[in-house]
């Protein structure tokens, strides 16, 4: 999944989602935390490891995020440790937020709104 590295990918990932008319899927991020103990959230490489970024500290980060998240919330069973985005209309904006591994079953709402970014390579 996509793990955004500058403003100006974020900026043509948001367009190319305008332009297809997706405002109303709610996106999986490539960012994680490594451990329910860690409030890190990072990205997470094709290898499995994460980078050394801190995407809920990083000042270039930080408005990307849903005020008030990440929140950490969750039962045992849907602890949210992944990261989405999604639109709020009401702030006119893409914003950030972690999320439990089964979003359907933690919010049912989600139900055929959920979408992927994959990232890749252009040479």
């Amino acid at each position: 999944m996509v793990r955004i590295n500058s403003e100006e990918e974020y900026q043509t990932i948001l367009q190319q989602i305008v332009d297809e008319d997706k405002k109303k899927i709610m996106f999986w991020l490539g960012g994680a935390r490594s451990s329910e103990e860690s409030e890190d959230y990072r990205w997470v490489y094709e290898d499995g490891t994460y980078g050394d970024i801190i995407l809920n500290e990083e000042e270039s980060y930080l408005s990307y995020w849903l005020s008030g998240e990440p929140s950490y919330s969750g039962e045992a069973d849907d602890v949210e440790m992944y990261m989405n985005m999604f639109y709020v209309s009401k702030e006119g904006r893409w914003v950030w937020n972690d999320v439990a591994d089964d979003l359907i079953e933690t919010a049912d709402f989600y139900a055929g709104r959920v979408g992927y970014i994959c990232e890749y390579e252009v040479e």
